[in-house]
């Protein structure tokens, strides 16, 4: 669901570890991130994003080259997947 998230752009309010995917919301510039057993942190991410929609003020840095890496990365696994699926090799 992330990439799907990605492409939207959308704002996303990731409760999520240090982990890749929030590195990689992180890099795109497409949301905020707070860690999920931090309700403070939690509380201050969910009332700045409140304050900043309710004024129409919300921009988010989103990094349209880097969104596009992980949008082309998807395509290329399709088609591999097509092409494993013609040679008959399938998924391992």
């Amino acid at each position: 669901k992330l990439f799907e998230y990605l492409y939207m752009k959308r704002p996303i309010l990731a409760l999520i570890p240090e982990s890749d995917a929030r590195d990689i919301i992180e890099k795109t510039g497409t949301g905020i991130c707070a860690i999920p057993e931090n309700p403070s942190e939690i509380a201050d991410k969910i009332e700045f994003l409140y304050g900043q929609i309710k004024n129409r003020t919300l921009l988010l840095p989103f990094n349209d080259e880097e969104i596009a890496k992980y949008h082309q990365r998807r395509k290329t696994e399709k088609l591999t997947g097509i092409f494993d699926e013609i040679s008959g090799k399938g998924k391992y």
